[in-house]
């Protein structure tokens, strides 16, 4: 008996269409078309077309694939996306602080710049364990940043700073030895924003997207909603971050 064999990306029976601005994607398969949105970035894109894949090998309702794919969200340090409120507009964030490699950090850049926004701003933290190389691998992410049009790129860490120094002079923003520092440093955001987070897990920049989580919570800055969305995206030692912070703005109490 002949196994069937069913191919996805590229010219596969699975291939992709279209990409939008949103992130809504067009998919064919085997001749039909169906849409959905990912909030994640273009590897993901091309998971959901091996799933797509094999709902169509087993013959089950693609509509329904494409829905449950429309209401899959990232977890939390691998592409999840925040809205923000920030003053009387808003914003977004996209945290990518769990891991950092040369390939995803560009991965995550392209998503960064699919999104529509006023200003694009990226926070990035060191990529770890790249052995001798590390300090050119760092430098080189200067030019994707630049091919993007990411406006403002902070840095954080050791090695980032070679990346810092590659970068135009107006494209600098702030660099900070560590995750608090930066935290201490960051200025606020603006209506428009869109800002991603990306690091190697052991930078510790889940603190940085919990600091930026909080600022931009749709109650305001401080009280419990803080604690909430801190424990809801990011938990941990982040969600004493979050307290930090709003014992600072808050010395009085709630």
């Amino acid at each position: 008996m002949k196994a069937k064999i069913i191919t996805f990306g590229g010219d596969g029976d699975v291939r992709l269409r279209d990409v939008s601005d949103d992130g809504t994607l067009t998919v064919e398969v085997a001749g039909t078309l169906i849409s959905y949105r990912l909030a994640a970035g273009p590897e993901v894109a091309m998971n959901s077309l091996a799933v797509l894949a094999a709902i169509h090998a087993l013959g089950r309702p693609l509509q329904e694939a494409a829905d449950a794919l429309d209401s899959w969200r990232a977890p939390r340090g691998r592409g999840r996306e925040v809205a923000l409120t920030i003053g009387n507009g808003s914003g977004l964030l996209i945290d990518e602080a769990y891991n950092a490699n040369p390939a995803s950090v560009r991965a995550a850049i392209g998503t960064l710049a699919k999104r529509v926004a006023n200003r694009r701003i990226a926070i990035i933290g060191d990529m770890l364990e790249l052995g001798p190389t590390a300090a050119a691998l760092h430098r080189e992410l200067a030019e994707t940043l630049i091919e993007a049009d990411i406006r403002i790129v902070h840095t954080v860490g050791t090695m980032t700073e070679m990346l810092r120094d590659a970068l135009p002079e107006d494209r600098r923003g702030l660099h900070a030895p560590d995750a608090q520092t930066m935290i201490e440093k960051l200025p606020d955001l603006a209506p428009g924003d869109a800002v991603l987070v990306k690091g190697s897990n052991a930078i510790g920049l889940s603190a940085v997207v919990a600091a930026i989580a909080y600022r931009g919570w749709p109650q305001g800055p401080g009280g419990w909603e803080a604690i909430g969305i801190a424990a809801l995206f990011f938990g941990g030692t982040t969600l004493w971050t979050a307290i930090k912070l709003i014992k600072k703005d808050h010395p009085d109490g709630l």
